[in-house]
């Protein structure tokens, strides 16, 4: 398959109480995606039940999707390197139980992708993060295009069609699409840790993909 034809469908922030009709969507259309998980959502704190996060987890494991770290706070704020290490650390053997519990062997190398991405700090310094990954032996998985699909009155139709035509630029210059949504959050919105937007606009995405011979990859 070109490159040309290739889409990797990466989620950030799960899992929550969206990750379920996410992975019932991604199941009917065959569609694979990488899922950056929260340690403290992990634990429970977007579904409200710790046994509940690990059950969708490994069951995004079996279904043959792929989990990332996306480290334990979420915290924005600068943190020392120490500290960032052992959120990283922390993060990546919970996802290590996880992948054993499914049955299934974890990566190698489990990837991690910074919460916000990598940012300008102040007077513009480099994100000290960025050191800590280094320190893990990480590297950042950035993405191509990042929507505000977790916000109040995100419209699915807006989110797909946005979606879609960023996959042609793509696709266009020959590049692979790396899209980055969300199927939970850090903190609750107004409408809580609900991606309900997100769960539509996949569905939609994939339906006008499929038939266009898109192939689901992991990044």
């Amino acid at each position: 398959m070109p490159p040309e034809r290739r889409v990797a469908l990466t989620f950030d922030d799960g899992p929550g109480p969206s990750t379920g009709p996410l992975l019932d969507v991604l199941e009917r259309h065959g569609a694979v995606a990488t899922f950056f998980l929260v340690g403290k959502n992990l634990r429970g704190a977007a579904l409200g039940s710790a046994q509940a996060a690990r059950a969708a987890a490994i069951r995004a494991v079996q279904a043959g999707h792929r989990l990332g770290n996306h480290a334990d706070s979420h915290s924005r704020e600068p943190m020392p390197l120490p500290a960032f290490v052992a959120e990283i650390q922390v993060v990546d053997e919970m996802i290590r139980e996880i992948y054993a519990k499914a049955g299934v062997a974890a990566p190698e190398a489990l990837p991690f992708r910074l919460p916000y991405g990598p940012l300008v700090r102040r007077r513009g310094r480099q994100d000290e993060r960025l050191c800590a990954l280094t320190a893990a032996g990480k590297r950042h998985q950035h993405w191509t295009i990042i929507l505000g699909d977790w916000k109040e009155g995100a419209c699915p139709g807006r989110i797909s069609a946005r979606l879609l035509a960023h996959v042609d630029e793509m696709w266009a210059i020959g590049a692979v699409p790396v899209i980055a949504l969300h199927d939970a959050g850090a903190w609750p919105q107004p409408q809580g840790f609900d991606r309900a937007a997100t769960v539509e606009a996949v569905d939609r995405l994939c339906q006008a993909l499929r038939p266009r011979g898109a192939q689901f990859v992991l990044p």
